[in-house]
């Protein structure tokens, strides 16, 4: 429901790169932009999308205790806990950088003091709570520093730090920099990012 398919489609379909299917009516009403904020794709994006940031942000912090309170003791498994933390915080801004794209408006002069995602922070979001959007401006602010966290987690696990083609690792830390900061118009950064 989320970069298995939805969230990638959703831009596809619109654009009319592809096409939605009448029979099934899977992604039928993006095809012919017709669609509401009523949507099931929409629905399903915005859940899978939290969900990734709730379960990376309780991870994070169950991550943290473990080094912090010394369960975690050799020097080879605090790298591995460090790559998984790395992996979460960069996970946690795939997730807001691509739901602040789908439901909100990019981020320019004009457009960033609009309305953003909520933001989850350091402590997930408690059940029924009523949470507060917050701006375009903060929501990216809130995704460089997870993408901050992501590379000082990776640095700390040197060598353990993951680089699978199937794992967000280093690499991939290092597109999605350069995404987040060109849509930011931070192109030096970006360039860096990408050269990287």
């Amino acid at each position: 429901y989320f970069l298995g398919n939805y969230a990638v489609a959703i831009g596809d379909m619109c654009a009319g790169v592809s096409a939605g299917n009448s029979s099934t009516g899977h992604f039928y009403a993006f095809s012919n932009f017709s669609f509401s904020d009523t949507e099931g794709e929409l629905e399903n994006v915005w859940g899978a999308g939290f969900q990734i940031i709730d379960r990376t942000t309780r991870a994070i912090r169950g991550g943290k205790a473990l080094l912090a309170n010394g369960t975690i003791a050799s020097d080879g498994d605090k790298a591995t806990l460090n790559s998984y933390l790395g992996q979460c915080y960069a996970l946690k801004a795939l997730a807001n950088y691509y739901l602040v794209n789908l439901f909100a408006l990019p981020y320019s002069d004009a457009n960033k003091s609009s309305l953003g995602l909520p933001i989850v922070k350091d402590e997930p979001v408690e059940v029924l709570k009523n949470v507060q959007r917050s701006t375009v401006e903060e929501t990216y602010a809130q995704i460089v520093s997870d993408l901050t966290a992501s590379e000082t987690a990776f640095t700390a696990a040197g060598d353990a730090a993951e680089s699978s083609a199937y794992y967000l690792g280093v690499m991939g830390l290092k597109a999605l920099q350069a995404r987040v900061y060109m849509s930011l118009g931070k192109y030096a950064a970006a360039e860096a990012a990408a050269k990287a």
